[in-house]
């Protein structure tokens, strides 16, 4: 679906190299009390990437509801622009997600 996606943007951009390079599709995969954000990219041009995260999980208490703070400061710092920039932390953002390689 990711891949799908990505190919669709580069069809808008007619293919740019240079925009094709720059491109990322964030994901999100959510099952019951657990969620993952997955990136797909193409840095080189021809070999596709996916990055994913931890998984995160969704306290079932109130009163443990601030672990989940970790949680929409991941989903929060996805949406920015440059969100691989601002993950893997070649600039320095407010919120950093932790990615398992």
């Amino acid at each position: 679906m990711l891949w799908d996606i990505f190919i669709s943007l580069c069809k808008n951009v007619n293919w740019d190299i240079v925009e094709v390079r720059q491109m990322e599709t964030v994901g999100y995969v959510h099952g019951g009390l657990v969620l993952m954000i997955i990136v797909l990219d193409v840095p080189a041009g021809y070999v596709t990437r996916i990055r994913k995260s931890s998984l995160y999980r969704i306290p079932e208490e109130v009163e443990s509801f601030d672990t989940a703070l970790d949680l929409l400061g991941a989903v929060w710092a996805s949406n920015v622009p440059d969100i691989s920039l601002r993950i893997f932390g070649l600039r320095r953002p407010p919120f950093q997600l932790p990615f398992v390689w």
